[in-house]
C-alpha cells in the first residue's frame, strides 16, 4: 500500500492509503494529542482535492466540536457555574453532533443530510445561549457554532 504524507497541526505522520482520503481524513481527524484536545488536519500533501462545500462543512463541524469542547471546560471553572448550566449543556450537545456530522459526511452515510440539518439547528441553540455570556471563551463558541451552522446550511442546499 503506497504512503501519504499527512500534514497536521502536530507535526508530520505517515499513513498507509487505504480506502482512499476519506478514511485517512476521519483517521486523523478524531486522533487525539497527548492534551486531549482534536487534531485538525491543516493540509493533506498530494491528496485528492475535495468539494469545497464538503471541505469547508468539514471543517466548521471539526472547529466547532474544538469550541464547544474548550467553552464547556472554561464553563465549569467559571464563579457562578449554575448561571453557566444551560451553556454547559449545550457545548456537549453541540460537541457530540458536530463529531457525529463529520463522521457522517466521511463515511458518506445515506443520512448525511437529516445529521447536518440537525447540526445547523443545535449549532444555532448553542451560539444563541453562548451569546448571553461575556466570556472570551463563549463568545468564540457563538462564533464557530454560527459558522458551522451555516456551512452545515449550505452543504444541504
Amino acid at each position: 500500500m503506497a504512503q501519504r504524507k499527512v500534514i497536521c497541526l502536530f507535526g508530520v505522520q505517515h499513513i498507509k492509503k487505504e480506502k482512499g482520503f476519506f478514511k485517512e481524513f476521519l483517521l486523523f481527524s478524531f486522533k487525539t494529542t497527548f492534551k486531549g484536545k482534536i487534531s485538525l488536519i491543516a493540509k493533506i500533501a498530494g491528496g485528492e482535492s475535495m468539494n469545497t462545500k464538503y471541505e469547508e462543512c468539514l471543517k466548521a463541524c471539526l472547529e466547532c466540536l474544538e469550541a464547544c469542547n474548550v467553552c464547556f471546560d472554561a464553563c465549569l471553572k467559571e464563579d457562578d457555574m449554575k448561571m453557566m448550566a444551560d451553556c454547559i449543556r449545550l457545548d456537549r450537545e453541540c460537541a457530540d453532533i458536530c463529531a457525529f456530522a463529520a463522521q457522517t459526511m466521511t463515511r458518506n452515510s445515506p443520512f448525511t443530510k437529516q445529521i447536518l440539518e440537525l447540526c445547523a439547528e443545535v449549532c444555532e441553540r448553542c451560539a444563541e445561549e453562548c451569546a448571553k455570556h461575556d466570556h472570551d471563551h463563549c463568545q468564540r463558541c457563538a462564533e464557530s457554532c454560527r459558522k458551522c451552522a451555516e456551512a452545515c446550511r449550505q452543504m444541504v442546499a
